[in-house]
């Protein structure tokens, strides 16, 4: 039961799940890595009887002196319904397939219950291990029952206040980049790169794989997000906002524009991409995110949770001498 690698968009794509499909499996957004200078695997996990199990894209994150690791963001992924003996097998098998790797960071979508026995290590989360879906199958008013009504009343007084949203161009991106470094500045985090926000916007906006929207009044840039699209799934992956009229309540009006249209486009689910957990407790709470988490929760939804990242270390000894060195 090898890991065996797909050469072609129309295979990979093919074989991607219908149901909650993740942008960060597709063809587009493995073109946009590799755009970046990294090396990108499509693999695939074969049972003996011929029936693919377990998919992942692997991309490349560092190669330099002994130090040669893989991510598998959100993988691998289940298929098709596979028993617990299966998922170890393709994880070990893992091992086999990047045999010149020191070792792999992996998001598995399987059952969880065999990571340590399989000498997985857990870290730090990478992509978001708990997120916010929201059902767009609901009609519009269950969508907004759903809502806080604190959350409704702000979409509502965004709309009085006379905020527009469209669905910015190339010209705009550099805007979005200028009100990134804003929030950043004011919200104490590092912003992306504008590189990397230019060439993601570069690679990927042309095939609708990410879109930007932008939230103004009279001219005036107040919110923007950035979205991922996959054929089921409309993710708010990035977002900014300016220290300007506040009080017009521009992002709601921003969220409240993606729902509509991703549920007009036939999505099944706006995902709002990173929150915290119920339980402060949760070794995946931050306390650094119960502002956007209490935001984020106003709009309704299903908290999920995911198993998070761990490492397969691949090369134990050095491994173990790289995790002394450095905090990668």
């Amino acid at each position: 039961m090898p890991w065996k690698e797909i050469a072609t968009e129309s295979e990979w794509t093919a074989l991607l799940p219908k149901e909650h499909q993740s942008f960060l499996w597709s063809w587009k957004w493995g073109e946009a890595q590799e755009s970046l200078g990294k090396k990108v695997k499509r693999i695939v996990f074969i049972h003996e009887d011929g029936t693919r199990l377990f998919a992942a894209q692997a991309i490349q994150q560092a190669t330099f002196f002994a130090l040669n690791y893989w991510m598998l963001p959100y993988g691998p992924f289940e298929l098709t319904s596979a028993t617990s003996e299966q998922c170890k097998q393709a994880i070990t098998q893992l091992r086999d397939y990047f045999v010149d790797a020191t070792f792999l960071r992996i998001e598995p979508r399987m059952p969880e219950e065999d990571y340590k026995e399989l000498g997985l290590v857990p870290r730090r989360s990478y992509q978001p291990a708990v997120t916010r879906l929201i059902d767009l199958t609901q009609t519009e008013e269950e969508l907004l029952a759903g809502m806080h009504s604190k959350t409704r009343y702000n979409a509502r007084l965004a709309e009085r206040h006379g905020v527009k949203v469209r669905v910015g161009n190339a010209q705009d991106i550099d805007r979005y980049i200028e009100l990134e470094e804003e929030t950043a500045k004011r919200d104490g985090f590092k912003p992306l790169s504008s590189r990397y926000v230019k060439k993601l916007f570069q690679e990927l906006a042309p095939s609708g794989t990410i879109r930007l929207r932008l939230a103004e009044k009279e001219g005036v840039l107040l919110a923007a997000s950035i979205e991922a699209v996959s054929i089921d799934t409309v993710t708010y992956l990035f977002g900014a906002s300016s220290s300007e009229q506040r009080e017009v309540m521009a992002p709601f009006a921003l969220h409240f524009d993606a729902i509509k249209e991703a549920k007009s486009q036939g999505k099944h689910w706006y995902d709002l991409w990173g929150c915290n957990p119920e339980s402060e407790e949760d070794i995946f709470y931050k306390p650094s995110w119960k502002g956007i988490t209490r935001f984020k929760s106003g709009w309704g939804g299903e908290l999920v949770r995911y198993a998070g990242t761990w490492d397969l270390p691949l090369q134990k000894k050095m491994y173990a001498w790289i995790q002394k060195i450095r905090n990668i």
